[in-house]
């Protein structure tokens, strides 16, 4: 399972493969974070295990690499789910259904 997310609105971009693979494992687990584990997380989150690869774009790109990196590494398509991490409150994972909805998990159970 390969998951984009968005630390901090754009601050940076990860590719993570959580260290389970299955939904309902990964739902238990971002939901049982309590604020002290998240604390911890948010100064980083590679804390939440599984591997994680920074995706950037490196100095200097060229127009096409920067139409690549956009179009594709950013693409929220061409990955099983995204997520963003900031604070506890506003941290969630999404994971697109066939129908065209989204099942959102929130880090902590946290529904708002």
């Amino acid at each position: 399972m390969r998951i984009l997310i968005d630390e901090e609105f754009g601050y940076r971009h990860w590719e993570w493969i959580p260290h389970v693979n299955q939904k309902c494992a990964l739902r238990e687990f971002v939901e049982n974070i309590d604020s002290h584990q998240f604390s911890d997380i948010y100064h980083d989150i590679t804390l939440l295990g599984g591997m994680w690869r920074e995706l950037r774009l490196r100095e200097n790109a060229t127009d096409e690499e920067v139409d690549h990196f956009y179009a594709s590494v950013l693409n929220r398509k061409n990955y099983d789910a995204c997520g963003h991490i900031h604070q506890m409150s506003d941290s969630y994972l999404c994971f697109p259904q066939p129908d065209g909805e989204v099942e959102w998990i929130h880090f902590g159970g946290n529904d708002e």
